[in-house]
């Protein structure tokens, strides 16, 4: 097995435990508020976000698995790395600016730059999708679950 294919395997592997972690951790840290009358109890968006990564790492690793990689060139492994820091100094700032600026103004703009770090550049289209998703995001939970979302400055 080449390093390339290797490190996909791994990749997988661990977003599959990370996905993993999150459901068996749910019933220890979600609890269910007494003011809350809807049927859908808070751990359900922390269940669909661990199954979700649990199937996307599964996927990885099935992918990664079946394919033959060959060497990639070293410039690439460095951008790759400073985009993988970069991806995650935008999620801790996610975690701060979420509880200050609410779910639609924080969800936004971390989007529009998590889309221009992976290589959007069309201005439209990122505006686009950080209003759409947000929004979309929102009347699911909001308006079909009743289940209610940080507020914040805006929105």
């Amino acid at each position: 097995m080449s390093w390339p294919q290797l490190r996909s395997v791994a990749e997988g592997g661990v977003i599959a435990l990370l996905g993993l972690g999150i459901l068996l951790l749910i019933p220890t840290q979600v609890e269910k508020p007494i003011a809350l009358e809807n049927q859908i109890p808070p751990s359900f968006l922390p269940k669909v976000i661990a199954i979700s990564l649990m199937l996307t790492g599964g996927g990885m690793l099935v992918h990664a698995l079946l394919r033959f990689s060959t060497d990639i060139p070293a410039r690439m492994l460095k951008d790759e790395w400073t985009k993988i820091f970069l991806a995650t100094l935008l999620l801790f700032s996610y975690a701060y600016l979420f509880p200050r600026l609410g779910f639609m103004v924080s969800s936004a703009l971390i989007m529009g730059l998590f889309i221009y770090l992976f290589g959007g550049r069309s201005w439209v289209k990122i505006l686009l999708n950080m209003a759409l998703v947000s929004l979309g995001v929102w009347f699911f939970f909001e308006v079909l679950f009743a289940i209610p979302l940080p507020r914040g400055i805006l929105f």
